[in-house]
């Protein structure tokens, strides 16, 4: 589908979505994948969950646990997950029928310790600057394996119910009672592993790890919460060095009373170019690769694209246009083309723009010759009548300075961009 289409389609939503697999069985290794998705169309055997903006990510992490996938799957009996039989799966809720309080707060838990870096591949969910995506196979096992352990906690299991729900994850590879076991079972998660390395088992350490602490807290559960989060120098909980199964009550071999090796075993936990960098930087410098392969005039059309989608969900845009590395990648022309794409598009009402205009120019951020060029712009777009044109050439930039700035879209329409110009700037990796 072509994105013009897509985005004039009635159905169009800008808001954050969960899709879920429609295609299933209560017999697979998982019977539920879900993913929370940006402004991107989704086909028929992909079913759509429209949710609050700030229930997208908690309620994302609570359909991939294994508490909810056991919940789906004990009365699945079909190959589709149909509305029918998501409707009546359980959430955690308080008494008045709510969101359980702790998952209402989830998200932010999720943002804070990273966790939300496992759907953090679109702009939507990127992470805040001091955190780091998880790309690889063992940080998004940790991530995966701490979400599973919050949402346990949040459904109010203890460790005999856990332990119930993941029966028969630790036994031994090649085991002949795996035949034997419920085959709804998730025994087969990462069967083809020694149990100290499989998600379920890692799980059960995890969840074991959380109740001492809650006990520690004197039975609090928050104060238990906040302190496993905050272990090992607010990094949260994190692969053990070693693990003895049998410490934990898992295990059914000779390996599981011996201490077995694993942080080391799963590899590294970032890659060499992500702890060479913060979030802020490789962010730019997807920005710069983003400049130098468009050019100076459709980078400013991407700009103006990104700030149209976070305008359009109440976010914070203002970064695009006061950053002094966006400046220096768009050059004034290139800054001018953005202001001048915005009110185009109708981002904003009249009297909005103007005021994010007299805001950027009184903070020195659009310079008297950008503002006369803007003025000039847009009365040759059209955008600016002839007697405001005269008005606003000597309009005094302090008159809307203090006003608020627009934080949703207003609107919008069709528009013809300007053809490309000539992109004279020198390629800024030279």
């Amino acid at each position: 589908m072509a994105e013009p289409n897509y985005k004039k389609a009635t159905f169009h939503k800008t808001a954050p979505k969960i899709a879920v697999m429609d295609i299933t069985s209560s017999t697979n290794s998982r019977t539920m994948i879900a993913s929370p998705l940006a402004n991107v169309p989704c086909g028929h055997s992909i079913g759509v969950l429209n949710c609050a903006a700030s229930h997208c990510l908690p309620l994302s992490a609570i359909l991939n646990s294994f508490i909810y996938d056991f919940a789906l799957r004990m009365r699945f009996s079909g190959l589709h997950t149909s509305w029918f039989i998501l409707e009546e799966t359980p959430l955690p809720q308080s008494n008045d029928g709510e969101l359980n309080q702790h998952i209402r707060s989830l998200s932010g838990t999720l943002r804070a310790k990273g966790v939300a870096s496992l759907a953090s591949t679109s702009e939507p969910f990127k992470p805040e600057s001091t955190s780091r995506l998880a790309l690889t196979d063992r940080e998004r096992l940790e991530k995966q394996i701490i979400l599973n352990v919050l949402v346990a906690k949040a459904f109010g299991f203890d460790r005999a119910t856990l332990h119930h729900i993941l029966d028969g994850c630790d036994l031994p590879q090649h085991s002949d009672q795996f035949s034997k076991l419920d085959p709804k079972g998730f025994w087969r998660v990462d069967k083809d592993k020694d149990p100290e390395f499989r998600q379920t088992v890692l799980t059960l350490v995890a969840f074991h790890d959380l109740e001492t602490k809650i006990e520690a807290a004197d039975g609090n559960r928050e104060k238990g919460i906040d302190a496993f989060l905050a272990q090992n120098h607010g990094e949260g909980w994190l692969f053990p060095e070693s693990l003895r199964l049998s410490g934990y009550g898992l295990g059914h071999d000779h390996r599981a009373r011996e201490p077995q090796p694993v942080a080391n075993r799963l590899g590294p936990r970032f890659y060499d170019w992500q702890l060479a960098q913060s979030a802020d930087e490789s962010w730019r410098e997807c920005y710069l690769h983003a400049r130098n392969l468009l050019g100076a005039h459709d980078y400013a059309i991407l700009l103006v694209d990104l700030i149209q989608h976070r305008a359009g969900e109440g976010k914070d845009y203002l970064d695009l246009l006061t950053d002094s590395f966006a400046r220096k990648l768009t050059d004034e022309d290139g800054y001018v083309t953005v202001l001048v794409e915005v009110r185009a598009r109708e981002v904003f009402y009249e009297t909005s723009y103007w005021i994010m205009v007299e805001n950027l120019r009184a903070n020195g951020h659009v310079n008297q010759a950008a503002y006369d060029q803007l003025l000039d712009k847009l009365h040759a777009r059209k955008l600016l009548d002839d007697n405001e044109y005269r008005r606003r050439g000597g309009r005094n930039a302090q008159i809307l300075a203090d006003a608020a700035l627009p934080m949703v879209a207003e609107g919008g329409s069709d528009y013809d961009a300007p053809s490309p110009a000539d992109d004279g700037q020198k390629d800024l990796f030279e």
